[in-house]
């Protein structure tokens, strides 16, 4: 319907309303033309923007590199649990959908990983906060990056009897994405760089900084809105309404499961369907409140009327 013109006598209470009953429509109307023209994926469910389908392949693709990480114990921590999850039906390209990693809390020493202890041992140990001693790491200092070290201490490792021959093709790839993209000054102390600062991370070969650059578990994953964190189960924590977003992708006991696309499928579509209904109750609000605030404009208006035409009589 063409857009309805206001009436040219603001008084007249009658044209009014029907002026506002019409603009409602029209508004509508216009709302519900920009969302088709907004999406080029629109679900016959929904009359807003989903994701389309390349971009929820993409995170399928990324969610079982994830949970293949795990499975090869790409993660310095001991995992129990694995989740996706999906923040928004609507946008793919925004950050916060996650890959959410539940750890072992029971301790440091039998939260991490049987290799991440002996790359901490080599790397000088769990007690060496200064960075003062021994680290093969930094016997091997050159490349772009700290990784560049990991195949010379390896093998150095191995001339000392620290490891095992066996043990290195494993090893290797590990450590070095634990250790991709660090640059070498991190590694040494300065006044930019020292553990008094307030902006202080940690050495570079810390568990918890190496979770900090997402190192490990994100290792081959490509699509770069994929988010990974580790904490708490998230069941445990989040709204009953929330928690079905939240699906399981890999448990330690039995690894990745069955069909992880299927998972990721019901995540997207339990978070569509929520967004449906937020929509819905946003809509009925804001029609209730056009509804309420064009009433007493009109009362008012008539009320003024009638005091007028008692004064004239007067």
């Amino acid at each position: 319907m063409p857009k309805p013109r206001r009436p040219k006598n603001p008084d007249d209470d009658e044209a009014m309303d029907a002026y506002n009953e019409k603009l409602a429509i029209y508004e509508q109307e216009q709302a519900d033309k920009s969302v088709k023209k907004s999406t080029s994926s629109k679900s016959s469910n929904y009359n807003f923007p989903v994701a389309s389908k390349k971009d929820l392949a993409a995170f399928k693709l990324s969610a079982k590199q994830v949970a293949l990480n795990a499975s090869n114990g790409h993660c310095p921590y001991n995992l129990t649990h694995v989740y996706v999850y999906i923040a928004s039906p609507t946008d793919f390209k925004k950050r916060g959908h996650t890959a959410f990693m539940c750890r072992r809390q029971s301790g440091y020493e039998s939260s991490i990983s049987p290799d991440f202890k002996i790359f901490e041992k080599l790397c000088g140990g769990e007690d060496n906060f200064c960075g003062e001693e021994e680290n093969l790491l930094l016997d091997f200092k050159g490349g772009k990056d700290v990784a560049a070290a990991v195949d010379p201490m390896l093998r150095e490792a191995v001339r000392q009897k620290k490891i095992k021959s066996s043990d290195v093709e494993r090893l290797a790839v590990k450590f070095k994405s634990w250790m991709k993209g660090v640059n070498w000054n991190k590694t040494r102390m300065s006044a930019s760089n020292r553990p008094s600062l307030g902006s202080w991370n940690g050495w570079p070969w810390e568990s918890y900084n190496i979770m900090e650059r997402q190192c490990g578990m994100a290792s081959s994953v490509a699509w770069k809105p994929l988010q990974i964190q580790e904490g708490a189960d998230p069941l445990e924590l989040v709204p009953p309404h929330i928690a079905p977003q939240f699906q399981l992708i890999w448990t330690a006991e039995n690894g990745i499961v069955d069909d992880v696309d299927a998972a990721i499928d019901l995540s997207h579509r339990i978070v569509c369907d929520n967004h449906k209904e937020q929509v819905e109750q946003s809509s009925k609000e804001k029609s209730k409140k056009r509804a309420s605030s064009s009433k007493p404009k009109g009362a008012a208006k008539k009320k003024k009327k009638v005091q007028k035409k008692k004064v004239k009589k007067k």
